[in-house]
């Protein structure tokens, strides 16, 4: 998993918000470009100026952006109508790569069982999923 500092601070929120411990919590990421993260994309050959397609097979390179997102969490009460639950959440550091995941995909998978572990839900109930694709090729 790449930048999972955010994905970890939702986690660690809705362990707060779910254990009591605070009732509301505001979490969120940030990512924010510098000249040593621009030129070492640059140097890799890995920027592109046209549309990033992370799933095509023809895809050419990525396109790099600024973002910054935030949300509150808070515990349910009975009059409660929520936008959205996070019923689970599951991690892994397989360490093979600072920016790729191991190609025997064993930590991603470590890291999906553990989060329909902690949502104790089946794989079959999943209707959806959110991927992270670069672009690259590599």
């Amino acid at each position: 998993m790449q930048k999972p500092a955010s994905t970890q601070a939702l986690a660690m929120a809705s362990e707060w918000v779910r254990s009591g411990r605070v009732r509301r919590c505001l979490v969120g990421g940030v990512d924010v470009l510098c000249d040593l993260t621009i030129e070492g994309f640059r140097s890799l050959g890995l920027l592109v100026n046209e549309p990033c397609r992370p799933f095509d097979k023809n895809r050419k390179g990525i396109n790099l952006s600024e973002a910054a997102a935030f949300l509150c969490l808070e515990r349910l009460d009975g009059a409660a109508s929520p936008k959205a639950l996070v019923s689970g959440y599951g991690f892994s550091t397989d360490a093979y790569h600072m920016a790729a995941p191991t190609p025997s995909g064993h930590g991603s998978l470590v890291a999906m069982k553990a989060a329909l572990a902690s949502a104790m839900i089946e794989a079959q109930k999943v209707s959806w999923v959110h991927a992270h694709g670069t672009g690259s090729l590599a």
